[in-house]
């Protein structure tokens, strides 16, 4: 009897270590998914934003010379700085609801949603 109960509990205990290894291996496989896909996602954001730039620059300069054909190129070129500035401020202004919020959202339902489904 005392044989079999301690048997059992050797075979309780190999179990649970097996578990515990098998649980910290999914852990490591999870953080590993999800690294990689905010990694992924940052740098398709930084190939978005170098590709963004020189396609902004090329319509500030097209905007300049439309208002160059409307009054003296110094005020186009000034008008155009303001537009940018104008922009500038209201990107900043609304930088919780534009950016910060969108990429919470992201992380979270990264993080949270997918270890509800498993």
């Amino acid at each position: 009897m005392k044989e079999k109960i301690t048997d059992e509990i050797r075979d309780i205990l190999t179990q649970s270590t097996e578990w515990i290894k098998l649980e910290a291996e999914y852990a490591k496989l999870t953080l590993v998914e999800k690294f990689s896909v905010i990694a992924g996602m940052g740098i398709l954001f930084a190939i978005i934003m170098m590709l963004a730039l020189p396609l902004f620059i090329m319509l500030l300069f097209a905007l300049q010379g439309l208002f160059a054909r409307m009054m003296s190129p110094a005020l186009a070129y000034l008008t155009t700085g303001g537009i940018v500035v104008v922009l500038t401020v209201v990107i900043v202004l609304l930088r919780k609801p534009l950016v910060f919020n969108p990429i919470t959202r992201f992380i979270t339902r990264l993080l949270v949603e997918r270890q509800n489904k498993h």
